[in-house]
């Protein structure tokens, strides 16, 4: 397999404010694993749907404090 293209932040900022779906990583050296992120006003149910099947994890959706419900829904994001 070929090494992967790393961009850098200004890059990846652009292609978030265009609407598109990035991979964020952390450092090899650490749990070496990676995050979908785009930016919510661009998620549409397909782009939710792609995050379910290829991502396989949490989706984390913030909200400001006003919508926000009490100890149910914890700080980080709704699980």
């Amino acid at each position: 397999m070929a090494d992967p293209e790393f961009h850098s932040i200004p890059e990846i900022l652009e292609e978030i404010r265009a609407g598109r779906m990035v991979i964020v990583v952390d450092d090899g050296d650490r749990e070496n694993e990676g995050d979908l992120v785009m930016a919510a006003a661009f998620v549409t149910p397909e782009h939710i749907n792609f995050m379910a099947t290829h991502g396989r994890g949490i989706i984390c959706v913030p909200r400001p404090r006003p919508y926000r419900s009490g100890a149910h829904q914890p700080e980080g994001g709704l699980r």
